[in-house]
């Protein structure tokens, strides 16, 4: 048995729980930190214990997707005003996100999400204050924040997939040793 890529599948699995009690908002949340937890873990367990798969590398990057686009959704549903205030930088980032898939799929005939420390502190980032935007109807500062970062992690993504032209999922990111 591969702790790390169970800890991807049960990510996934506590997403579509969210949509199952999104109504439950104790459980909701629940759900939700942890499923943020399992993808901290997963990765972290992975290089410890040098469990790195293929299977791993993709069950992680989709589990982080649906997790990903799970959260705006759970914006939109909670609190809609949020999305719409900020809708064209949300559909700004979406775009090159599914640009860059697109032409990592072209590139390396693979679907390719890179797991640098720019987007996991991006997924921390959103483990931690998107309870709070739920439950506390956060003001703008915390989500335009998040957004920064988030563009900031999606074009270091565009460049090293583009310009570093690296395929390897894992690579840690532009201002970091890749070693």
């Amino acid at each position: 048995m591969n702790i790390p890529n169970t800890l991807s599948i049960m990510r996934i699995l506590f997403v579509i729980l969210m949509f199952l009690f999104k109504k439950n908002i104790f459980l909701f949340l629940i759900f939700y930190i942890i499923a943020c937890v399992t993808d901290i873990l997963d990765g972290y367990i992975a290089r410890k214990f040098n469990k790195i798969t293929k299977l791993g590398q993709k069950l992680d990057s989709f589990g982080d997707l649906i997790l990903y686009i799970s959260t705006l959704y759970f914006i939109y549903y909670f609190n809609p005003y949020l999305i719409i205030d900020f809708l064209l930088y949300i559909l700004i980032i979406v775009f090159i996100r599914l640009l860059n898939i697109i032409i990592a799929y072209i590139k390396y005939k693979k679907f390719l999400i890179y797991h640098t420390y720019l987007n996991k502190s991006i997924g921390i980032l959103y483990g931690i204050f998107f309870p709070l935007i739920i439950l506390f109807k956060t003001n703008n500062i915390i989500i335009l924040t998040l957004i920064s970062l988030s563009l900031i992690a999606t074009i270091e993504e565009s460049i090293i997939l583009t310009i570093k032209n690296i395929s390897d999922a894992d690579y840690k990111g532009l201002f970091f040793d890749n070693k």
